[in-house]
């Protein structure tokens, strides 16, 4: 699979839906211009394979949500982690 770029226009689109979490593949490029926008839109990036970053951005919506089981944590991980290698490695973006 080759690299992914994200472009201003990609970060425009995801900041006008709503989404203020970007999920990126390991191989994604992030263009100087998108960089700009996801700084100063207070946008947070995650990389799908930084475990660390996106367990801890798991628990925070857990709490958030009033889930407090670690197991059903670690599920709800797995199963994020699956849905989003079924989209092939492409960038996904959500609310926070």
């Amino acid at each position: 699979m080759g690299k992914s770029v994200l472009t201003k226009k990609d970060v425009e689109k995801c900041f006008y839906e709503g989404s203020r979490v970007l999920f990126i593949s390991k191989d994604t490029i992030i263009l100087p211009g998108a960089m700009d926008l996801i700084k100063s839109a207070s946008i947070k990036v995650i990389r799908l394979d930084d475990d660390y970053e996106l367990k801890n951005y798991l628990e925070k919506v857990c709490i958030k949500n009033g889930i407090t089981d670690e197991k059903l944590c670690n599920k709800i991980l797995e199963l994020i982690r699956k849905k989003l290698s079924e989209k092939g490695g492409k960038n996904v973006a959500v609310e926070d």
